[in-house]
């Protein structure tokens, strides 16, 4: 799926390394490595041999529906990195938050919208393009 935004037109944040996404990710959270095992776990996931469509939507989601009741902070940050999975100038990384992620959150029980205060300006281009394939109202 062409992404809405120009691969080309990117200044683009650090060269992200695309096998270490979800290890970049829970590093971030450190105080959250039990959570993480837990919901690899719940998922039957395992974090070496399954993709990072697979860790991020079976983990990093539930990860998120859990940090937007208890903590803003955490995310924040992950939003964070997710505007930097989408400057990065590798398009399968900005890939999986799109797919994985921003596509899981649309189609919530009340959308992405209690998430956008959160969202960083090319996450939101991608989400909005992503929302385009799903019933939604515009946000």
């Amino acid at each position: 799926m062409e992404r809405i935004n120009s691969r080309n037109s990117r200044m683009g944040g650090k060269n992200m390394i695309y096998d270490r996404l979800y290890e970049e990710f829970i590093s971030l959270f450190p105080d959250d490595n039990c959570l993480f095992q837990k919901l690899e776990e719940d998922a039957g996931v395992v974090k070496n041999e399954d993709g990072m469509h697979v860790l991020f939507g079976m983990v990093i989601v539930p990860f998120l529906r859990k940090a937007i009741l208890e903590s803003p902070e955490k995310v924040k940050k992950a939003f964070d990195f997710f505007e930097q999975m989408e400057l990065d100038s590798d398009p399968e990384i900005g890939n999986v938050a799109e797919v994985s992620v921003f596509e899981a959150l649309i189609n919530d029980e009340g959308g992405i919208n209690k998430y956008l205060k959160y969202i960083g300006p090319e996450s939101l281009k991608a989400a909005r393009y992503m929302a385009q394939f799903y019933d939604v109202k515009p946000f």
